[in-house]
């Protein structure tokens, strides 16, 4: 009688084998994008098999309407599941699937409809899915987002994000689709769903576990951001207090704070007159809910300065700035008409500051970037350039894509002869060997050259030298062997130690494949990999 031995911890189960694995990363990365390709090809057979299981359910028992022309209470009947534009369903299809699937009739009948409008109101949506462009929950969102639309309008949508979608992360593909919907909205249509937007507004406090409250709140966009950076303000006072947790317990703590004004008062004011206490004075303060040494209602300081100051990025075109209106785009919300912006933002001060020019930047050889060209950079690029990260780039480092040199000097014009920013020519040179030849040096990827006429100063700490970066992908550029090629700037050319590329601008990422065949492997790898069948 054999016996199955028992698996040791951290061994894998003897029931499953491991001898089917790939040997090697590449083999095993190849591995790995062909099962992503199966699943999408069997999410997007799904969707498909589900507006096919709606075709079959186009008619009601024909035998009995017959009978009368009306319809009989409680009979089955052919109902509109989908936006406008697609095809009536029996009921029944609705509880089929529900069962089928073990999900709710509600959630059954979301997936027909929302599978009815892609193929019927969204068709270049529709084939970008079975082509495994966009993947199923994509479509499914944008299909939601133009429920509410007429064909003819959800058409428009469709042809204009079909165009732009693909490469995009599924963050920065719902802010585009809240913006081109609402531009295919008129205007009394955009202010109802305002309105509706306005009456939903609420705050929820729930009980959760181990005596801590779950606090949700839909508020006014302009309060959001008000309560973000006033809750950000007191977290870096409790940090200063002396008061221990991570960055999100202080903001937590933060909103019990502001509950109480007393003691949020106190603090903000001992804050702006530098008499914050530390350590243990400030713990009994907190505890004390501010009562010692404070009178409610005594404000020795500005009341405004005790206001946050929170910043707030408006896109508009020079035409809509003109005329008031037309689509405003916000980084810390959703796409806004101009017409709302008074109503929004029109009770809170403001401090307008100029525009930043882009392409107009002083470049140096300092390895310190200047705030006004930081922030050029990241209005450039507001996510992060790493391959498909959706972190924004707002606290993230700029790396310099041609590592900074101590001591190295670009060329300069002559002495005396000045150089305006606005004429700066910046040229980037060809990689100096073959992309995956040799060892990952990411220095190899592209090296500054002389512009021709070689007389302008460029300077290693530029625009088109930088990109924002978190602490992993910088080391992974630095010391992994990951190379990076900004051949435009804004634009930026991954290769990893695998020889797999990505191309990363402002808004998407696309997938080069691996279009070479390196001849230096990771780590031990030395020999040829066959890829996995897809």
């Amino acid at each position: 009688m054999s016996t199955t031995p028992t698996p040791q911890p951290g061994q894998p189960h003897a029931d499953r084998p491991s001898a089917d694995l790939p040997e090697g990363a590449l083999a095993t990365m190849e591995a790995l994008r062909a099962e992503r390709r199966l699943r999408r090809e069997s999410e997007a057979r799904e969707f498909r098999l589900i507006a096919h299981l709606a075709d079959l359910y186009s008619d009601v028992d024909a035998a009995e309407p017959a009978l009368s022309e009306s319809v009989l209470p409680g009979r089955e009947q052919l109902v509109q599941i989908g936006s406008d534009g697609t095809p009536e369903v029996a009921e029944g299809c609705v509880l089929e699937l529900a069962a089928d699937l073990h999900v709710r009739p509600e959630e059954a009948h979301q997936l027909i409809s929302t599978a009815l409008d892609c193929r019927h109101r969204l068709p270049e949506l529709w084939g970008l899915v079975q082509d495994l462009d966009v993947p199923v929950y994509w479509a499914r969102h944008i299909a939601h987002a133009t429920h509410q639309l007429d064909a003819q309008h959800a058409g428009l949508v469709d042809l204009e994000l079909s165009r732009q979608v693909i490469g995009m992360s599924f963050r920065q593909v719902k802010k585009l689709t809240a913006a081109v919907v609402l531009r295919q909205l008129d205007a009394e249509e955009a202010d109802q769903r305002r309105q509706d937007a306005l009456e939903a507004r609420g705050v929820w406090v729930a009980q959760s576990d181990h005596g801590i409250a779950d606090v949700i709140a839909v508020v006014d966009a302009a309060d959001a951001i008000l309560l973000d950076a006033q809750l950000d303000r007191i977290a870096t006072i409790l940090e200063t207090g002396g008061t221990r947790g991570t960055r999100n317990a202080l903001r937590a703590r933060a909103v019990g704070i502001l509950a109480n004004p007393p003691l949020a008062t106190q603090l903000l004011q001992a804050d702006l007159l530098d008499q914050l206490p530390v350590g243990e004075e400030f713990e009994q303060i907190c505890a004390r809910n501010g009562q010692a040494g404070h009178v409610c209602g005594t404000i020795s300081v500005d009341p405004e300065d005790l206001l946050p100051k929170a910043q707030l990025v408006v896109h508009l075109t020079d035409t809509t700035l003109a005329a008031g209106e037309g689509l405003v785009r916000c980084d810390q919300l959703k796409p806004l008409l101009a017409g709302w912006l008074p109503e929004v933002f029109g009770h809170h001060r403001f401090t307008v500051r100029a525009v930043i020019d882009q392409n107009h930047q002083v470049p140096s050889d300092s390895y310190e970037c200047p705030p006004t060209m930081r922030e050029a950079v990241l209005l450039r690029n507001p996510w992060e350039v790493f391959p498909w990260s959706t972190r924004t780039s707002k606290g993230l480092d700029l790396d310099h894509t041609v590592p900074w040199q101590p001591g190295k000097k670009a060329p300069r014009q002559a002495r005396g002869a000045g150089v305006a920013s606005s004429d700066r020519v910046t040229t980037v040179a060809e990689p100096v060997e073959a992309p995956c030849a040799g060892p990952p040096n990411p220095t190899t990827m592209a090296e500054p050259v002389e512009a021709s006429p070689p007389t302008r100063a460029t300077g290693q700490t530029r625009p088109d030298n930088l990109g924002p970066l978190s602490r992993l992908a910088h080391r992974a550029k630095t010391h992994f062997g990951w190379r990076l090629h900004q051949p435009l700037p804004g634009i930026f050319l991954w290769q990893t130690p695998l020889g797999y590329r990505y191309l990363r601008t402002p808004g998407r990422t696309l997938d080069l494949g691996r279009p070479d065949t390196p001849t230096w492997r990771r780590r031990e790898e030395s020999v040829e990999v066959a890829p996995a069948a897809a």
